[in-house]
């Protein structure tokens, strides 16, 4: 299972920023991320659709696979409602199947990337390796962020693996379209045919299991 928690620091005496314990579920923590931005934009804003280049598609699936069949994670840095400029292919600390922890260090170190660049974290991604690509239950409750959108990769079918990209906001899980090839292109749909668009809007609260 994934989910993400609101911004937290505790040092550990030795200058590197530590998470503060996040929420748990069955008994199981899951992923904390620290952010250095407070979300400002508001669901009404969200992107409608979710753009990556050929070569950060791949990025993410490669890294679902390398880390399957835990759950792999990455965040995706960029301009404010502009392309991704950057994936940052995170370890999974907890190395499982069924939920992520940020490694904090990793993590840390992308997120003051993204600052000394002027980006923002415009992408929040983790893989389920055995459900669909669709946020469970604990994802949406502890979605924190409607500037960033979630996207989720499902590798049930290792050989036919399917991106899906969502906004969450207060229970709500609206799906974004996403659109893989060169910013300005042609593009095709992730896991989908070319031409077209992964898309659609899903009202109310979402539930499901993750991977």
């Amino acid at each position: 299972m994934a989910a993400v928690s609101p911004p937290s620091v505790q040092p550990d005496g030795g200058g590197c920023p530590q998470p503060a314990a996040a929420p748990s579920c069955g008994g199981m923590p899951t992923a904390t991320l620290v952010l250095h931005r407070v979300p400002t934009r508001g669901q009404e804003q969200a992107r409608s659709m979710f753009t990556l280049d050929q070569q950060q598609y791949d990025a993410l699936v490669a890294h679902a696979k390398a880390e399957y069949p835990n759950e792999a994670c990455a965040l995706l840095g960029g301009e404010p409602g502009g392309p991704v400029e950057r994936v940052y292919a995170l370890p999974n600390a907890e190395a499982s199947p069924t939920f992520y922890v940020v490694e904090p260090k990793a993590q840390l170190a992308a997120m003051s990337e993204m600052d000394d660049k002027g980006w923002d974290l415009v992408g929040i991604f983790h893989s389920h390796t055995f459900t669909e690509a669709y946020p469970s239950k604990t994802d949406v409750e502890l979605a924190r962020y409607p500037d960033a959108t979630y996207l989720i990769l499902s590798l049930a079918d290792p050989d036919a693996p399917v991106l899906r990209a969502f906004s969450i906001l207060d229970g709500r899980v609206d799906e974004v379209g996403v659109a893989v090839g060169d910013h300005g292109a042609g593009t095709r749909a992730a896991g989908g045919t070319t031409g077209g668009t992964t898309g659609g809007t899903t009202g109310g609260t979402a539930g499901g299991t993750a991977g």
